[in-house]
């Protein structure tokens, strides 16, 4: 068994984890992102909070740009909920 393609180091925290723990990226050598998915969750978190009057801009922008995709997901979503209390 090849530890070395089991485990990864992560260049934030520094700690070694198992692959599963990194979200694919496949432009990356090895397919899997350079941090782990708890440092990810943290960059995101904080790159979001820097940049949040940006991002709701663009999504605002996306949403306007796609109406037929925002009504679909909406429509779908509405008849998941439905379902799911349905079951109860």
């Amino acid at each position: 068994m090849n530890h070395c393609k089991e485990f990864k180091t992560c260049k934030k925290c520094g700690q070694i984890k198992k692959l599963e723990q990194f979200r694919n990226q496949s432009s990356s050598y090895d397919g899997k992102k350079l941090y782990c998915r708890k440092c990810d969750d943290e960059y995101n978190k904080m790159r979001y909070k820097l940049n949040k009057e940006y991002r709701i801009l663009q999504i605002q922008k996306w949403q306007s740009k796609n109406q037929d995709k925002v009504k679909n997901y909406i429509r779908k979503h509405r008849q998941k909920i439905k379902q799911n209390y349905s079951e109860i």
